[in-house]
């Protein structure tokens, strides 16, 4: 029995790299099968191939699978522009073609026919100049009175800092 348990703990090992014949797994399910001691350290390994011996039990499907997939995937092909599925593509086709015309109609009348002149826009440089001019002196004056009024206040505040600490 000793022997046999190490040659499935070897087993085991290659199977876990991968290196494990069809024999050899065959082997490993029906020593889990067939024992009823097995050692503790085993109990994972026994559910393990047992559930994979159910599993691939389970799945294998009939050999006529494949000629029967391939028939129902002929039959939906040929059927499939006379169904209503196919009118849906082609409708589909259609009004993706109506929406892209659309947009297109749209953006070329926008950048034609929206040549109004912005009544904010002006066009002499010496204007734009001087404006900007005013502008950043009026910017200038008001952030000069912000700044006279700050350091009034800081002022004032130093002071009652400097009341308080005596």
């Amino acid at each position: 029995m000793k022997n046999e348990i190490n040659e499935i703990r070897r087993l085991l090992n290659l199977y876990y790299e991968g290196e494990t014949t069809q024999e050899e797994e065959t082997q490993l399910i029906v020593f889990f099968e067939m024992s009823k001691n097995i050692p503790e350290d085993l109990d994972a390994e026994k559910a393990i191939f047992l559930n994979l011996q159910k599993v691939s039990e389970s799945i294998l499907p009939s050999n006529d699978f494949e000629d029967r997939l391939l028939k129902v995937l002929e039959n939906r092909q040929s059927h499939k522009m006379s169904s209503v599925w196919g009118r849906f593509h082609r409708w589909k086709k259609i009004s993706v073609a109506a929406c892209l015309s659309l947009m297109v109609f749209g953006v070329v009348t926008f950048l034609i026919f929206d040549k109004n002149n912005n009544p904010y826009e002006i066009t002499d440089e010496r204007l734009a100049y001087d404006k900007t001019k005013e502008a950043l002196l009026l910017v200038s004056t008001k952030l000069t009175k912000v700044d006279v009024e700050l350091n009034k206040m800081n002022y004032t505040l130093n002071k009652l800092k400097n009341s308080d600490k005596k």
